[in-house]
C-alpha cells in the first residue's frame, strides 16, 4: 500500500528528501514494513526483503526501513534499517535498533486504526562512521492489506 511522506534522511553531507511511502504486512513475521525513500519501488520490492536492499546498496534509492510491530506500538522502541549504501560494499545496509526512556516516535499510528506516524532519529559521528539521521511524516490514511 502507498501513502504519503515528507522528511529526509541523510549521512554524513549527504541529504535525500523522502517522497514514496510504502507499508507491507510482512505475515511470517507479523511485523508491518514500512518503507520511506526518495524514488520509487515496485509492489515486488516492497514484498521482498531483499530487493530492497539491493537498490540501496546500488545507490538508486534513499531513505529507511522501519520494521513495526502491531500488538506492540511502544513509540520508546525503533527498529529500523538505513536504505544508504555502505561505506564498504563488504558491509550490511545499517540496522537502527533503540530503546530507553526517550520517545523515537513523536507520534505512531498502528492498525487496526489508519497507520501514521512522525518520527526524528539522528545518531552522532561514531570512530570512522559519519553522523546520519532521518525525520518523517508518513501516513497511509487506512489499514494494509495482509
Amino acid at each position: 500500500m502507498s501513502g504519503s511522506v515528507t522528511g529526509r534522511v541523510y549521512v554524513g553531507d549527504q541529504s535525500y528528501e523522502l517522497q514514496h511511502a510504502y507499508s507491507y504486512a510482512a505475515t511470517k513475521d507479523d511485523e508491518l514494513w514500512v518503507y520511506l525513500t526518495d524514488a520509487p519501488l515496485s509492489e515486488k520490492q516492497v514484498k521482498n526483503r531483499w530487493a530492497v536492499h539491493d537498490v540501496a546498496r546500488a545507490d538508486q534509492v534513499h531513505g529507511i526501513k522501519l520494521r513495526l510491530d502491531p500488538a506492540d506500538s511502544d513509540p520508546k522502541s525503533l527498529s529500523a534499517l538505513l536504505l544508504m549504501p555502505p561505506a564498504n560494499q563488504n558491509e550490511s545496509l545499517a540496522s537502527i535498533s533503540a530503546s530507553g526512556t526517550a520517545s523515537r516516535f513523536e507520534r505512531l499510528s498502528l492498525p487496526p486504526a489508519p497507520l501514521a506516524g512522525r518520527i526524528n532519529y539522528a545518531q552522532e559521528a561514531i570512530f570512522e562512521s559519519p553522523p546520519y539521521g532521518f525525520e518523517a511524516e508518513f501516513d497511509f490514511g487506512e489499514s494494509p492489506p495482509a
